[in-house]
């Protein structure tokens, strides 16, 4: 009877290693770097659209977000991201 358990636990620590390797093969293949995001530079050409953004005019934030988005090909939330980090420069550097 003895013999039966020991070989039981042997092969339930054999399930359990072969489950910890197919974790540890589930994380090599998802290594931030193949998820990460490349950062893309802002052309000069885009820039001059984006400039509309900061221009004091009747219309209304959202209205100017709007027709860059048109203009560019992007959606409303980049636009807007730019707009935050491009706030969140100026804040630093002066």
């Amino acid at each position: 009877m003895e013999m039966k358990k020991s070989k039981s636990k042997g092969i339930r620590q054999k399930a359990i290693s072969k489950s910890v390797e197919r974790s540890s093969e589930q994380a090599t293949l998802s290594t931030p770097s193949e998820t990460k995001q490349t950062r893309r530079t802002t052309t000069e050409a885009e820039k001059e659209i984006l400039a509309q953004l900061f221009e004091d005019d009747d219309e209304s934030l959202e209205t100017r977000i709007d027709k860059v988005a048109l203009q560019l090909g992007w959606d409303k939330s980049r636009v807007k991201q730019y707009l935050k980090n491009y706030n969140s420069r100026q804040k630093r550097t002066g």
